[in-house]
């Protein structure tokens, strides 16, 4: 659950979290519920991010938004593969080494290369075919995708301009266009992935 307090740093990725944004995943199970509860421990051994806290004495760790819901979407499809194969949970593997980037679809380190961005829901990234591995969360009023820092520096330089005003609603594409030359793998990218970057400048209204 989210958790209030000062900055800290997501465990796995690096991400800088600031008040309200921290969530806390267990490394232990929840004595309350046992083994039913998620619970992660293979953070104990998986080295923490750099500056990151490291688990603390009731055996939770700090994370980012889109480490949490990653880590419980893969806790979920173990829980549902256990009816047929009994796989300890104490033993469980998790991919969180790298993920693929939501525009460009390049598979990238995790620590220190994921960029959240916020954007509006819109049908352009609610029904955009997702890539295995990128990461996406909804929390019902702006979509939370996870990018690469190239991707994620693209679409945060369209959501500046647009905040110039009604005059540069024409400059951010262009700008994108012209950014997206110093980001090589944008060129190798689906054509409806690469218009969603160069066209989500307006469409965005939250990035950090």
């Amino acid at each position: 659950s989210a958790q209030g307090g000062p900055v800290s740093i997501c465990y796995i990725c690096g991400a800088e979290l600031g008040p309200g944004k921290e969530f806390q995943l267990n490394v232990n199970p929840a004595s309350r519920l046992g083994e039913k509860e998620p619970f992660f421990p293979f953070l104990t051994v998986y080295p923490p991010a750099p500056r990151a806290r490291p688990v603390d004495s009731t055996g939770l760790v700090a994370t980012c938004v889109l480490c949490y819901h990653d880590l419980l979407a893969q806790w979920l499809q173990h829980e549902a593969r256990s009816t047929h194969h009994t796989v300890s949970a104490w033993s469980r593997q998790y991919q969180v080494e790298t993920f693929v980037c939501f525009f460009c679809q390049q598979e990238k380190k995790r620590c220190l290369g994921l960029k959240s961005v916020r954007v509006a829901r819109l049908p352009l990234f609610l029904y955009t075919l997702r890539a295995s591995h990128s990461l996406l969360v909804d929390d019902g009023q702006q979509l939370i995708i996870g990018a690469c820092v190239e991707c994620g520096t693209l679409v945060c330089a369209g959501q500046g301009l647009n905040r110039q005003g009604p005059m540069s609603w024409s400059s951010p594409v262009a700008a994108a266009t012209k950014v997206s030359s110093s980001c090589p793998s944008f060129h190798s990218a689906p054509p409806s992935l690469a218009s969603a970057a160069s066209s989500v400048s307006w469409a965005l209204s939250v990035c950090h």
